[in-house]
C-alpha cells in the first residue's frame, strides 16, 4: 500500500472515530470514549504522521484532549489543543465557533495550570467572537460565560465572577438553549454554590448543591465523576458546620466513584485531601496521614507541582505536623505553599491571605512553646 492510499485509510479510521465519540458529560457518553480512547489516540498519531489537516480532524484531536482532561492525564492535554487551534485556524479562521472553542477549551488548561492572565485573555477572545456570530442568548455564549466567570474566581475576583455566572445561569435556564435540567445549568450552579460557600453563606451553598444533586440524579448521572464532585462539595459543607459523621460519609462515597473513573485525576486527590482534613479535625492523625499522602502523589504525577491543589496540600500537611508539634516540618511546608499560591495567583488572594494566618499562628504557637521551656 503506497503513502497516499495509506493516508486515505487514515483519514477514513479518523472520520468514523470522531463521528462516534461523544463528549463525556454523561456516564452513557464517558463509556463510550472509554471503548474508543484507543482508537482516538491511534488518529491522533496519524494527524500528525500524515499531516491530516481538517475540520474533522481538530475536532477529534479536541475531544480526545477533552476526554483525557477528564482522566487527569494533563501533559497530553495542552498539545492536543494547540493542534486543534492551529487546524482550525488554518482550516475555518479565527472568527469561527470551533476556533472560539478551542480559545475557551485551552484557556481552561491555562487556568488549571495557574496561568490566569493567559487564560483570561483566551477565555476573553472566545466569548467576543460567539457574541458576535451568535448573539448572547445561546449555549456557546453561556458556556464562555462560565468559563470567564471560573477564572475570575480563581483570580480571586469573585463579585465579578458571580455576575458572570448568573449571567450564564440565566441563559442556560431558557428551554431554548438546554433549560433546567441540563449539565450546562447544573455546573453554573454549582459555581454559584462554590461562591456562597467562600463567602460562607452555607445555607445558601448546600440548598444549590442539593439542587445540583438533584438535577444529575434525573439526569441519570450517578456515576459520574461530576455527580462526586457534588457529594465532596456537600461534604465539604457539612465540615464546617461540624456534622462529621456526614460529611465523612459523603466523602467516602465521592471517592469510591472518583477512584474508578478519575484514579489519576485532581478531583479524586483534593477529594482524598478533605477527607484527611476531616479527620485531622477529629484528630485522626494515622488516618489524615496516608491520605495525604496519596493526594500528594497523584497530584505530583499528574498536574504538577505548580498549582493551586498541591499548595493545599502542602498546608494541610502543614497543619497536620502543627497540631502534633513538629513545627521545623509544618513551617517547611507553609513556606512552600504560600510560595507556590504567590506564583500562581500573583497578588494578593483571599487564600494566600488564608494560608499566611496559619503560618503565624503555627510561628506564634511554636515562639510562646519556647518561651514556656
Amino acid at each position: 500500500m503506497n503513502e497516499e492510499t495509506q493516508r486515505k485509510w487514515a483519514e477514513k479510521a479518523i472520520n468514523s472515530v470522531e463521528a462516534h465519540l461523544p463528549n463525556p458529560d454523561t456516564i452513557k457518553n464517558w463509556l463510550v470514549c472509554e471503548e474508543l480512547l484507543g482508537c482516538a489516540l491511534k488518529c491522533v498519531k496519524s494527524i500528525s504522521f500524515y499531516d491530516v489537516c481538517t475540520e474533522i480532524a481538530a475536532s477529534l484531536l479536541n475531544q480526545t484532549a477533552f476526554y483525557l482532561k477528564e482522566l487527569g492525564e494533563l501533559a497530553q492535554v495542552e498539545p492536543l489543543l494547540q493542534h486543534s487551534l492551529k487546524i482550525r485556524e488554518q482550516v475555518l479562521g479565527k472568527q469561527s465557533l470551533d476556533y472560539a472553542q478551542s480559545l475557551n477549551n485551552l484557556a481552561g488548561i491555562y487556568s488549571l495550570e495557574g496561568k490566569h492572565k493567559q487564560a483570561f485573555k483566551l477565555c476573553q477572545e472566545s466569548l467576543v467572537i460567539v457574541g458576535q456570530k451568535l448573539g448572547k442568548e445561546n449555549l456557546y455564549y453561556a458556556i464562555s460565560l462560565n468559563s470567564l466567570a471560573e477564572i475570575l474566581q480563581k483570580m480571586g475576583e469573585y463579585t465579578q465572577a458571580l455576575s458572570f455566572f448568573e449571567q450564564a445561569l440565566d441563559i442556560f435556564e431558557l428551554e431554548k438553549v438546554c433549560g433546567k435540567l441540563s449539565y450546562h445549568y447544573a455546573i453554573t450552579l454549582n459555581n454559584i454554590a462554590e461562591l456562597y460557600k467562600i463567602d460562607k453563606q452555607y445555607e445558601k451553598s448546600i440548598s444549590l448543591h442539593q439542587q445540583v444533586l438533584n438535577i444529575k440524579n434525573q439526569l441519570g448521572d450517578k456515576q459520574h465523576p461530576s455527580y462526586a464532585m457534588t457529594l465532596n462539595n456537600i461534604a465539604e459543607l457539612y465540615k464546617e458546620s461540624g456534622k462529621y459523621d456526614d460529611a465523612e460519609s459523603l466523602y467516602k462515597q465521592a471517592i469510591d466513584i472518583l477512584k474508578i473513573r478519575q484514579e489519576k485525576h485532581w478531583n479524586y486527590a483534593v477529594t482524598l485531601n478533605n477527607l484527611a482534613e476531616l479527620y485531622r479535625e477529629q484528630y485522626k492523625y494515622s488516618q489524615a496521614l496516608p491520605l495525604l499522602e496519596q493526594a500528594s502523589k497523584i497530584m505530583e504525577d499528574g498536574i504538577g507541582k505548580e498549582t493551586q491543589y498541591y499548595a493545599f496540600n502542602r498546608s494541610s500537611f502543614a497543619e497536620l505536623y502543627k497540631e502534633q508539634g513538629q513545627y521545623n516540618k509544618a513551617f517547611h511546608l507553609y513556606e512552600q505553599a504560600l510560595s507556590i499560591l504567590n506564583r500562581v495567583f500573583n497578588k494578593k488572594h483571599p487564600i494566600i491571605e488564608k494560608v499566611e494566618i496559619n503560618y503565624n499562628a503555627c510561628l506564634k504557637e511554636y515562639h510562646e512553646k519556647i518561651d514556656n521551656e
